[in-house]
């Protein structure tokens, strides 16, 4: 609604009009006087808008009034921010310069003529403001000249935003939908499922509990999730679910579908769905049916007739909450220590309907209301009257939620009415966004930004946000309701508009005339750019903002306008919006230059170039934008350099360009940038000599750095070269905002000569002691830095390819430091030690420091380190290239301190004993990962059994490329929580342990490339929780044990290179869990077991490179839960099991490289489910069995590769076909072609 903008607008513009730089430029124009009417009429004007708010809704003269004043107010801030422009182009302009342009602007005539412009333009705003303080509403309207305080001035201090860990008052509903999803059978493949209900009950959040849960999520693959919303578009639904450019076909689209469902047991969300039509219905719902039987699709709607539509098994309606669930939510939400106000509350949580939105938006209401009169009140009156309104809507509910918020925070909702829905909003972007358009209240103690973030957790606490993500430093993204997102939209009015591909057409787009907001689907392809542009440059529209955004699921879409054209479209933008404040036209990916007058757009303060990937430079006239804050240049990977002015844009504030990996320097007096807050990479220029700097002054040092001490977030230098002048220190000692460095050195310089200057230049690099993450790629020095150990707050260290460091400072010492990657130290020796926390370690019972916070340690490439502090809490742990020795030390610490402390205690205490003190400490006993890869002495590390015995907590342990690894220990056994080993490239492995048999917990088994292992261990047999298993690389491998057999929950099972394997044990057939069979390359094998056929749960059988089967078991026939056969790759198989016809739940069949197979069983003819069929490189099959005219299910046959074959089978087959493709059959293209009768009726069809 217009008022909530108007009244801060309106605000800003009278202290500007006040303030000291406008009346100073006022007075050299000649117009300060003009300046101080205007300001006494916007003053007489403010005090009618927060009256002129209440009665809106009730009057439609008063919207008609605030609907012209709109216009007016933004021709006046317009007029504003001219002045204001004035004024900063005055301070960026030389002395001498500013003389000269001063005394010829001045001139008689040019003062004359400025002072007539101006003046002429302040008195028409004058006049119109006028005409409407004389309109009869303006004289009914009430003068207030302050807002309602709405908001509690400790709001701030009371309550904070907190991630919801659990969803209240939906567990049975979740366990129902769970239980239909992976308990209950279907006759169909693919079977649907619908939760509708009203608005507000949270059926997304719902399909969102069970779409994440871990049952859910191992018993499908693929899992998908689309937003379908209100415009259901046949070909933006199957992009996102493919997630593809909905720039490509519909047809590419429907191949790229079937290559990611057909055959799999996938599972697909479509959130939102309104759609009534049928024949829309289906032809989505056709496109769906090739996944394997057990697929599922689940709809959430709010129509029942939508719901029905999908022809569920399991309609799910859901409810409202009942009046516990109801009471415990709200009473979260809105309740302080205000037991006096329980009776009231429930009266008001029962009107509430159980819908959880409701409840938490009335509930952020009555937190502010703080007498039970205000509760009543509100009751009796707003709530009462929205209730009336409802008619199974919540809007007006939610509504009430929106009147009760400040001005400042309406336009900041209100804002997010042009991006799409379930659009993912990226936090920090919208905050420059809001500031952008003047949003954010400006003060003295906070920077906009934490104000704007401050803004963003009110309106997120409130539930006007949601699904926030957030990483140790913030919330990063969120997305909004579709409820409040309608609400937005509503209270927007019709000043914004998002354009959408589904909605274009071929009829004109006709746009609101007042039109303020515009952004625009970045799916569109270039025509559907300009034909929406074009009514917009054609009336002249003010507008605001013009935005690129991505479509619904944010996926990487480019826009694909030919440069030429894109240039004179944007060249027409910048003359026609001179208004605009926000402009983002990211990821045209084919433009490769900028229009000059760019610079043009005085007003602009937010402009987003990201990903545009050929231009190369940007126009210095771009430098004339003295009022932007924000340029985002991230991923133009050809831009070479910035425009060498860019000192002039002296109210910039983000300059972000991330992926600019052509920058080859930054422009000189980049330092005088003061506001700047984001500059994520600084490059460094190339050393130029004396000579040459005098003629190249536009390349700036990294002392440009020196001033910029607002700094905040990450800071990347890069291109750091040894021979740097002291004189150019950054003084990073002072960025005390900086959140993460990155110091990247120059590789070209690498030489002796040089060490000292490296580490010099390292030492003068000293960073603020809040600085968080820290990062040093290629520095050649031999010693670091010794200020890294003061570094109090750091939590992450990165050292990259410093390969001539010997020795690193006492890094034990940082109390806060968890994660710390060591790469590519090739000269490594050791981690200094600091003799104080050597004490300190030894008078708590340890010879050594240890790390007291280190949950992370990743060290690679580092082949000489051989001692370091311990790291006893270690969770993750992955060696590579480097000694074991470290690690032994830590391992063994756990012992040193059982034996100190027992002797301490023994001192003290008669009935002290070692063992009640070992248990009060366990080395690594933490530790849930651990990856060691190439690791020389890793045999000698393995048979410490301390290595193994304290590993409590290890969930997963990766050894690989190990070359001297011969045996495993028998301690391994000990490994209790064990869920997944790894063992691959270990060329000298033999054998495996039989311990490994008690591994209780492991699921998942990796033996991969490891040539000299002959056989398994028997006890295999009693990993009862093994869930998958490969076995790979052994060629050695003879036979697998019978024990095997009794692996009750294995679920997959991989085997493949194991050339000597010839027979599979009889015991396989008793894998009751066994859903996944795959075996490939064993050439020795020549037959499948009889007792296979009990293999009742598989479902796909995969059999590749098995040149001696002849044949396959009649037994076969019975595998009844059977998806998906695969044969390829076996030249001597002269048939099929006539069994195979009883497969009745086949649906995918692909037969490849079998050129001995001369006929199928007749009985294929019986395989009703059939779906998918193919043959290829079966070039002496003469015939198809005719029974095969009676697969009814067949969508998909494809036949390539088979010269022989003369014919196919008529029968009705032909009529459920979807797709044909028939290749190198030469007698069958001469037959049959795209027009003969039998075919032509195929969509999908390819002959060649």
């Amino acid at each position: 609604m217009a008022d909530t903008i108007l009244f801060d607008i309106v605000g800003e513009i009278i202290l500007n009009l006040g303030s000291s730089a406008l009346s100073e430029i006022g007075s050299l124009w000649g117009v300060k006087n003009d300046l101080r009417k205007l300001n006494n009429t916007m003053s007489l004007v403010k005090a009618a808008l927060l009256d002129a708010e209440e009665k809106q809704t009730r009057s439609h003269e008063v919207r008609v009034w605030l609907e012209k004043l709109q216009d007016v107010v933004f021709d006046a801030d317009d007029l504003v921010d001219e002045f204001h422009t004035e004024a900063l182009q005055r301070r960026v302009m030389p002395g001498n310069k500013l003389r000269k342009q001063v005394c010829i602007f001045f001139s008689s005539s040019n003062q004359l003529v400025f002072r007539l412009k101006m003046s002429h333009k302040i008195k028409e705003i004058r006049g119109s403001l006028g005409e409407i303080k004389d309109d009869a509403t303006f004289r009914s309207l009430e003068a207030r000249h302050e807002e309602k305080e709405l908001v509690s001035p400790n709001v701030r201090e009371t309550h904070s935003y907190v991630h919801e860990q659990e969803v209240i008052g939906r567990d049975d509903d979740r366990r129902a939908i769970i239980k239909h999803l992976v308990d209950v059978e279907t006759s169909e493949s693919v079977s649907f499922m619908a939760i509708f209900g009203i608005g507000g009950l949270g059926k997304t959040t719902l399909a969102q509990l069970v779409y994440n849960d871990d049952k859910v999520q191992n018993h499908f693959d693929p899992k998908m999730w689309v937003c379908v919303s209100d415009v259901f578009d046949l070909k933006s639904i199957v992009g996102n679910i493919v997630r593809s450019p909905t720039n490509e076909s519909l047809d590419e689209l429907k191949d790229k579908l079937k290559g990611k469902i057909d055959g799999k047991k996938y599972f697909l969300v479509l959130d939102d769905v309104w759609n009534e039509d049928p024949i829309k219905w289906e032809s989505l719902s056709g496109l769906l049916m090739g996944g394997a039987r057990g697929s599922r699709v689940l709809v959430t709607t709010r129509s029942e007739k939508a719901a029905k539509l999908t022809r569920p098994f399991l309609l799910h309606p859901l409810k409202g909450l009942d009046e516990d669930k109801s009471w415990f939510l709200f009473e979260k939400q809105a309740f302080g220590q205000r037991p006096d106000f329980v009776a009231l509350g429930k009266e008001i949580v029962e009107k509430c309907k159980g819908l959880p939105l409701a409840i938490k938006s009335i509930g952020s209401i009555l937190y502010f209301k703080k007498s039970k009169a205000e509760w009543l009140s509100f009751k009796d009156k707003e709530l009462a009257e929205a209730i009336q309104q409802e008619d199974n809507n919540i809007i007006p509910t939610l509504k009430l939620s929106y009147n009760h918020l400040p001005s400042y925070l309406k336009h900041c909702f209100s804002y997010c009415s042009f991006f799409p829905k379930d659009h993912e909003y990226d936090v920090q972007e919208l905050i420059k966004l809001w500031m952008a358009q003047g949003f954010i209240k400006s003060n003295r103690n906070q920077c906009p930004e934490d104000i704007g973030y401050g803004y963003f957790l009110d309106l997120l606490w409130r539930s006007f946000f949601q699904e926030a993500k957030e990483d140790e430093w913030g919330i990063l993204r969120c997305k909004m309701h579709d409820l409040m997102h309608d609400l937005a939209i509503s209270v927007a009015g019709t000043r914004s508009v998002l354009i959408r591909s589904v909605l274009i057409d071929e009829d004109s787009i006709n746009f609101n005339e007042n039109l303020v907001h515009v952004s625009f689907d970045i799916s569109l392809d270039g025509s559907a750019i300009l034909k929406s542009l074009s009514p917009l440059l054609k009336h002249n529209y003010k507008l605001r903002t013009l935005l690129s955004v991505p479509d619904f699921l944010g996926h990487a879409h480019y826009l694909d306008l030919k440069s030429n054209v894109a240039v004179t479209n944007l060249k027409e933008i910048c003359s026609e919006f001179k208004s605009l404040r926000a402009l983002s036209l990211q990821k045209f990916s084919r433009m490769q230059k900028l229009p000059k007058n760019l610079g043009e757009l005085k007003h602009l303060r937010y402009l987003d170039l990201s990903w545009f990937g050929e231009i190369q430079e940007l126009p210095n006239s771009i430098t004339k934008l003295q009022n932007l804050q924000t340029l985002n240049l991230r991923r133009c990977e050809k831009l070479s350099s910035l425009p060498r002015d860019m000192h002039k844009m002296v109210s910039l504030r983000h300059l972000e360009l991330h992926g600019c990996r052509s920058l080859s320097h930054m422009p000189s007096r980049l330092g005088e940038l003061s506001c700047l807050q984001t500059l994520d990479r600084f490059v460094v220029g190339a050393k130029q000599s004396k000579r040459s700097r005098r003629k190249i002054t536009s390349i700036g040092e990294v002392g440009e750095l020196r001033t910029l001490n607002s700094l905040r977030g990450v800071l990347r230098i890069e291109n750091l070269r040894p021979d740097i002048e002291e004189s150019e220190n950054p003084n990073l000692q002072q960025k005390q905002h900086l959140r993460q460095l990155v110091l990247k050195f120059d590789r070209e310089v690498d030489d002796d000569i040089f060490v000292e200057k490296y580490e010099e230049l390292l030492e003068s690099l000293q960073p603020h002691a809040n600085l968080k993450s820290l990062a040093v790629r290629n520095y050649m020095g031999v010693g670091f830095a010794s200020w890294v150990k003061s570094l109090v707050s750091l939590v992450e260290l990165e050292l990259n390819g410093c390969s001539k460091c010997r020795y690193l400072p006492p890094l034990h010492v940082l109390p806060c430091l968890q994660k710390l990657y060591l790469w590519g130290l090739d000269s490594l020796e050791y981690i200094d030690i600091d003799q104080n926390a050597t004490a300190t370690s030894s008078s708590s019972g340890c010879d050594m420091p240890f790390f007291p916070s280190l949950k992370r340690l990743v060290i690679m490439e580092c082949p000489k380190l051989t001692s370091m502090p311990l790291f006893p809490f270690l969770e993750k742990l992955c060696l590579e290239n480097t000694s074991s020795k470290p690690l032994l030390q830590t391992m063994t610490m756990t012992m040193t301190m059982t034996m100190t402390m027992a002797q301490k205690e023994a001192s003290s205490s008669s009935i002290a004993s070692s063992s009640s003190s070992s248990s009060s400490f366990q080395s690594l006993s933490k530790l849930e990962s651990m990856e060691i890869r190439s690791i020389d002495d890793i045999q000698s590390l393995l048979q410490q059994a301390a290595v193994m015995c304290n590993l409590s907590s290890l969930l997963s342990l990766d050894i690989g490329g190990c070359p001297n690894l011969t045996s495993l220990p028998e301690a391994m056994g000990n490994l209790s929580s064990l869920q997944r080993l790894d063992i691959g490239g270990c060329p000298n492995l033999t054998s495996l342990p039989e311990a490994m048999g008690n591994l209780s917990s492991l699921q998942h088994l990796y033996i991969g490339g490891c040539p000299k292992v002959t056989s398994l261990p028997e006890a295999m047999g009693n990993l009862s929780s093994l869930q998958h298993l490969y076995i790979g690389g052994c060629p050695k491998v003879t036979s697998l044990p019978e024990a095997m057999g009794n692996l009750s929950s294995l679920q997959s099972l991989l085997i493949e290179g194991c050339s000597s394997l010839t027979s599979l044990p009889e015991a396989m057939g008793n894998l009751s869990s066994l859903q996944s069979l795959d075996i490939g390359c064993c050439p020795n094998l020549t037959s499948f077991p009889e007792a296979m056929g009990n293999l009742s749960s598989l479902r796909s059988l995969y059999i590749e490179g098995c040149p001696n089967w002849t044949s396959l078991p009649e037994a076969m026939g019975n595998l009844s839960s059977l998806r998906s056969l695969n044969i390829g790759g076996c030249p001597n198989l002269t048939s099929l099991p006539e069994a195979m016809g009883n497969l009745s739940s086949l649906q995918s069949l692909y037969i490849r490289g079998c050129p001995n197979l001369t006929s199928l069983p007749e009985a294929m003819g019986n395989l009703s489910s059939l779906r998918s069929l193919s043959i290829e490189g079966c070039p002496n099959l003469t015939s198809l069995p005719e029974a095969m005219g009676n697969l009814s299910s067949l969508q998909s046959l494809s036949i390539e590769g088979c010269p022989s074959l003369t014919s196919l089978p008529e029968g009705q087959m032909f009529r459920t076909l979807m797709s044909l493709g028939i290749s190198q059959c030469p007698v069958l293209q001469q037959r049959y072609n795209k027009t003969s009768p039998m075919i032509a009726h195929i969509p999908d069809l390819i002959i060649r």
